[in-house]
């Protein structure tokens, strides 16, 4: 929670400098055009979303709040939608099917929190502004860079589950025990 607070905070802070910084140097009152551009952006979001998700995959869409998952379920290919929030999926109990499985996660600003078998293959990817990982014992910090790490185990694995994160500000910890 400490960590998401300071994401948030930082984010803002970021945010707010970059649109003063654009108005002081350009002499326009960029706060003038804030809300209307993120208006119409929330429009065409809302509109375009249902383009990005692949056909037949179920979506969560939670604007502010966490989504857990643990215990026993069944893992299928997913999309979870979050403004801010926590992503938190405990594996270990789950069930995933042989093959590959793939959770997509897009939001602002994100927490997310991997546990998962050792048996189970992982490939993660972040596509975020700012991303703070630690995956798999590699701790990373990347401005404005992809980043991406699989398992050991992923090529060879009978079951492998594929993370693709879409942020802004992502946080990611994956855990495999």
């Amino acid at each position: 929670m400490k960590n998401k607070n300071r994401l948030v905070f930082g984010t803002v802070l970021v945010l707010w400098g970059t649109l003063s910084l654009i108005g002081m140097v350009a002499h326009i009152n960029v706060w003038a055009y804030f809300w209307p551009v993120v208006l119409i952006g929330l429009g065409l979001w809302l509109i375009a979303k249902p383009g990005f998700s692949y056909k037949g995959v179920p979506v969560t869409l939670r604007p502010l709040a966490d989504i857990r998952r643990d215990g026993e379920w069944i893992v299928k290919d997913e999309e979870f939608w979050i403004l801010v929030g926590d992503v938190d999926l405990d594996l270990t109990r789950a069930v995933l099917p042989p093959g590959e499985t793939r959770i997509r996660l897009f939001g602002f600003v994100g927490n997310v929190e991997l546990l998962i078998p050792e048996d189970i293959g992982v490939a993660i990817s972040s596509h975020a502004f700012v991303t703070d990982a630690k995956v798999l014992g590699e701790n990373i910090d990347h401005f404005w860079v992809p980043y991406s790490n699989n398992s050991s185990n992923y090529l060879t694995a009978e079951k492998k589950l594929v993370v693709e994160s879409g942020m802004f500000v992502a946080s990611i910890k994956v855990q495999q025990l």
